[in-house]
């Protein structure tokens, strides 16, 4: 059997290297990678970030409950107040061509409604009630349109109010209230500013939960009373709104335990649903130790100096809708333990900071990684795995703690999944053959296979490991389905019979063994003949074709291969090195192959 592998090997090599002679690997290589990207695209959009409830953002060219506020409630607008979803003309600022609410008065207009408001929005009619008592913030963007030939006047926001059976008509932000960012003079010449709103209700909501109708009773709105005046125009737009939940602040400057009240903004550590802020009060360095469980549903970092939140108690992250972690700025490490109760987005919005997670346990929610920055983590174990935007890396390790395991896995085009060293099982379709371009799971790991014929692709599943790249070909990522392998166990975790398998492995280890060995020729043996694709059939480079060059990482591999990489085993992550009678057949039979070859077509001279 061994004497028929070697022949069909020199034979298939002989063949290869004909069928080769007529082929660009270059151009076809561009061709995968672009058919690669259409495929794992798929209209990833990011995710809203845990508390966050969008209620008006006007894309559908509609405003469904918002009208103009009277005493019988919201109603359509008219005279002299007149709002319409429009599409911003450019010369809007960042709002340009998106979907906005125009709202338009006469000259001089002010308020708008004498006893409501010129721009009113129903919670009830939009089943927002729930929303409202969940949250206590509305955040919306607002941009007063400029007139460079102004020199006088101003456009303000002068009330925002709240109105309900449990709290009445109450004013809870403004510019009467001395919220400067609710105001727009033209005296300097205004050229137009997008202003961004965050108006905290929670004293409101406080009211009305204790009131006789903590529910807010038979009516619940909100409410905008604009002022324009001295010559400005009496034209708004609005973008954007939206409920969220307020921040409970790191307070100190200083290291600390995450459970003395003192050390946060409100006095009391944040609770389940709450969200904790760790922003700009330090001014070097700082440790934050979860000293005992501890459970918000949000954490944002936004500070160039980094927070380590630490400690061996867990820290969970759980609320009555989705959790998160948001990075505006900064670098910052999550040590302790990180628990997920709910389906989770890590938010990493600046290029070039990470947000590292050393210890993520392991759950069934669902985990979305948006922003241009990077998720360093010890693994993923979840239900489906989506990154939008950015990397997600796995820390090295090459044992069982390295292992990931999702339900599905997609990947967005510039989006990258590094698995450095380790493996990754999911239930994603292995993909096959297209034509043009490998499909599902297998396209994601040729796209991030580039040029250079290593992992410098721009998206996808990658490595850094410095062996599958810069030029280097010695390790690689390789893919079969579980319905070719066999398996119960791949790298310590259970694994169905049709699951999808991945590994960093040699160049050349066909079937996931961790070695390049016999079976690895018999692979590509058995499938050159035939056609055949994928890893598991000896399509090494992700070309499309077995042939050649495939052989040719084989049989390199085969000499310059160290121990076997870590395959199964248990929890502990017990290496399989194969046994010693085997190691001696493999090379007498592998090596005098190669030989062979070397002296026939000067393989490597």
């Amino acid at each position: 059997m061994q004497k028929r592998r070697q022949q069909r090997a020199r034979r298939g090599l002989e063949m290869a290297e004909r069928a080769t002679s007529d082929r660009n690997v270059a151009s076809k290589r561009a061709a995968l990678a672009a058919a690669a990207g259409l495929t794992i695209a798929a209209a990833l959009a990011p995710a809203a970030a845990r508390g966050d409830v969008v209620w008006g953002n006007f894309e559908t060219g509609t405003a469904p409950g918002f009208g103009a506020l009277t005493n019988a409630g919201v109603q359509p607008w008219a005279d002299p107040v007149a709002g319409n979803s429009i599409t911003a003309p450019a010369g809007s600022g960042t709002l340009s061509g998106s979907k906005v609410l125009e709202l338009t008065g006469s000259a001089n207009f002010n308020f708008g409604q004498a006893s409501g408001a010129a721009l009113g929005f129903d919670f009830l009619s939009q089943n927002l009630r729930q929303a409202f008592f969940d949250n206590d913030q509305i955040e919306f963007d607002w941009y007063p349109t400029p007139d460079p030939n102004a020199s006088a006047g101003f456009s303000q926001l002068y009330n925002v109010i709240v109105n309900s059976q449990g709290g009445g008509f109450t004013n809870v932000d403004g510019y009467s209230a001395g919220n400067a960012n609710l105001n727009q003079y033209y005296y300097t010449g205004y050229n137009g500013i997008l202003h961004h709103v965050v108006v905290n209700y929670s004293a409101y909501k406080a009211a009305v939960l204790a009131s006789a109708n903590p529910d807010g009773g038979g009516w619940l709105q909100f409410g905008i009373q604009p002022n324009a005046g001295g010559g400005a125009p009496a034209d708004y737009y609005f973008d954007n709104f939206k409920f969220s939940v307020a921040s409970i602040n790191w307070n100190v400057d200083a290291d600390g335990d995450w459970s003395v009240g003192s050390n946060w903004s409100s006095n009391n550590a944040p609770a389940s649903g709450q969200v904790a802020g760790f922003g700009s009060v330090i001014q070097a360095p700082r440790t934050v130790t979860v000293n005992s469980a501890q459970t918000v549903g949000q954490i944002n970092f936004d500070n160039a100096n980094k927070y380590t939140i630490a400690g061996t108690s867990t820290l969970t992250l759980d609320s009555t809708s989705a959790v998160g972690i948001t990075v505006v700025s900064g670098s910052h490490d999550i040590t302790a333990p990180l628990g997920l109760a709910k389906d989770a987005t890590f938010a990493v919005n600046t290029a070039g900071t990470t947000l590292t997670l050393t210890n993520l346990q392991s759950s069934s929610v669902n985990i979305t990684k948006t922003g241009p920055g990077s998720l360093a983590v010890n693994n993923i174990r979840a239900g489906n795995l989506t990154i939008s935007a950015g990397n997600v890396t796995v820390a090295p390790n090459s044992l069982a703690a390295g292992v990931s395991k999702v339900a599905s896995l997609n990947i967005a085009a510039g989006a990258k999944l590094d698995l450095t060293n380790n493996k990754l099982i999911t239930t994603s379709a292995v993909g096959s053959w297209n034509g043009s371009a490998y499909t599902d799971t297998t396209g994601l790991i040729a796209s991030g296979y580039g040029a250079n014929q290593d992992f410098s692709g721009a998206t996808g599943i990658v490595t850094t490991q410095s062996n599958a790249t810069g030029g280097n070909t010695l390790t690689n990522i390789g893919i079969a389905s579980n319905t070719d392998l066999g398996l119960a166990t791949f790298g310590g975790q259970s694994v169905g019979a049709n699951d999808t398998l991945v590994m960093y492995t040699y160049g050349g280890d066909a079937n996931l063994d961790g070695v390049v060995n016999g079976d690895d020729y018999f692979q590509i043996d058995s499938a050159f003949p035939t056609n055949g694709h994928g890893w598991f059939n000896g399509d090494f480079n992700y070309d499309g074709v077995v042939n050649g060059d495939d052989y040719f990482v084989i049989d390199s591999n085969f000499p310059a291969q160290g121990a076997a990489f870590f395959v199964s085993g248990g929890a502990d992550g017990v290496q399989a090195v194969p046994e010693p009678a085997s190691i001696a057949a493999t090379i007498a039979i592998a090596g005098a192959t190669f030989v062979a070859r070397r002296r026939r077509h000067g393989i490597g001279a």
